[in-house]
């Protein structure tokens, strides 16, 4: 059965969840490093934010980070980038870029989620609202492909 959008924010949120979890059983000492800032590791493992404003960058370079840390076997980092890569493909990536920039998407943000990397970071909640206009959209655009 295919999840909703709403289904999948929700897992997105989860996930990310479970690497903080993770994370906070570091000390934050051992967490920053490789461009992670003193700062940048205490607003995400404290939370002093919307868990889905930070920047995919910052939180591929934190499960990086827990990832070297852990005795898991799983990869924060593989999960976290696959889920939010089959996301954009999901619910953004359902159209032509021309499209999607039609309807008001900044071209600039969409190539960002189109080619997911760690130097060239997006806001998830902007990724969020994305894909909640491309929803609304597909109602009038109906079951077509590629408009």
């Amino acid at each position: 059965m295919t999840r909703t959008l709403e289904e999948d924010i929700r897992l997105l949120e989860l996930k990310i969840d479970e690497l903080i979890v993770e994370a906070k059983k570091y000390s934050i000492s051992d967490l920053v490093g490789n461009k992670l800032r003193i700062s940048t590791v205490c607003n995400v493992i404290q939370r002093r934010s919307d868990i889905l404003s930070i920047n995919t960058s910052t939180l591929f370079l934190l499960a990086k980070k827990v990832d070297t840390l852990s005795d898991k076997t799983e990869s924060y980092f593989l999960t976290i980038h696959y889920f939010i890569e089959q996301f954009i493909e999901k619910h953004i990536d359902v159209v032509n870029v021309t499209s999607l920039v039609n309807i008001g998407l900044a071209k600039k943000s969409l190539d960002k989620m189109f080619d997911i990397k760690i130097q060239n970071p997006f806001r998830l909640n902007t990724m969020i609202r994305y894909a909640k206009i491309v929803a609304e959209k597909k109602e009038s655009w109906g079951d077509l492909e590629d408009v």
